[in-house]
């Protein structure tokens, strides 16, 4: 919030008449406390929910349950909120040129799309933006790669600390997972890069001649990489699985191998997307 935020200020709802100044500081800041304060719900209802476990006789197998449906659910909203709030770091950033989907890019010619603003209005501060089709496709497609993400890595860790697990239930969480990645990724590839070209290897030449457009490529193509390495994974163990299961033998699978490797590439592709990020941002404050 103080160094990665959309906006020039701090966004805090007692800063509001500052952040009225801004472009969309008013709105960028109440969607963030609408997605902090849905971490205090988490935090009450896990304090809440220790508390019962140490000091009553409740069905601890109920508490549990009712815990973990309660906290799927809040994961579940808090993405959608930091998809809103992912979508308006952007809208910020590049007003008053339109958001990227929108045609806001950036060509060899260098940015398009851009629009005069009036002097004589004032600054947006409204949600008029999630009124329009664009909006809703950008913030859903946001939602579901994050959902994807947070389906692998959590899948992945949970294999590791509750072992065993059984190979057929991870395999087709993990499949599903690494499918909604995949093509979440290719949607937001194709609306939510900064350039007229997506990022990917083969427009590495066209790229190239915009800044930061050949190392964001290339972080990409890196990304692109490690999830082919998944994939490969994901389809020798799935081979494996079902040889195995002809014999009667699919309980001796090391899934427990697979999803260390699994977690691991996926704290890398998640790291790598933080560079990526970065390069976003700097290419969204040239515009």
């Amino acid at each position: 919030m103080e160094y990665s935020a959309g906006i020039p200020e701090t966004p805090s709802l007692l800063l509001l008449p500052l952040l009225e100044k801004i472009p969309y500081g008013v709105t960028y800041t109440i969607i963030l406390a609408v997605k902090l304060g849905l971490y205090i719900l988490v935090v009450l209802i896990t304090l809440v929910t220790t508390l019962l476990h140490l000091c009553s006789r409740l069905d601890k197998s109920k508490l549990r349950k009712l815990f973990l449906i309660s906290q799927s659910v809040l994961v579940i909203i808090i993405a959608f909120a930091t998809a809103t709030v992912l979508f308006y770091h952007e809208v910020a950033d590049l007003w008053p040129t339109p958001i990227h989907s929108l045609g806001g890019v950036v060509g060899p010619e260098g940015p398009r799309g851009q629009t005069a603003s009036n002097q004589n209005m004032p600054p947006p501060n409204d949600f008029r933006l999630l009124t329009t089709g664009a909006a809703w496709i950008d913030i859903t497609t946001r939602w579901v790669h994050l959902l994807g993400f947070g389906l692998w890595l959590g899948g992945s860790a949970t294999a590791l600390v509750f072992s065993p697990v059984l190979p057929a239930r991870f395999l087709s969480v993990y499949w599903i997972a690494v499918l909604i990645q995949t093509f979440s990724g290719v949607v937001s590839m194709d609306r939510w890069t900064p350039f007229f070209l997506p990022p990917y290897f083969w427009n590495l030449d066209g790229l190239s001649q915009i800044r930061f457009g050949r190392s964001y490529t290339l972080f990409m193509g890196a990304k692109h990489i490690l999830i082919l390495t998944v994939l490969a994974f994901m389809i020798i163990w799935t081979l494996r699985y079902f040889s195995l299961r002809r014999k009667n033998r699919s309980v001796e699978l090391p899934i427990r191998a697979l999803a260390g490797a699994t977690f691991f590439l996926g704290l890398v592709i998640g790291y790598i997307m933080m560079i990526v990020l970065f390069l976003h941002e700097g290419v969204d404050h040239a515009l």
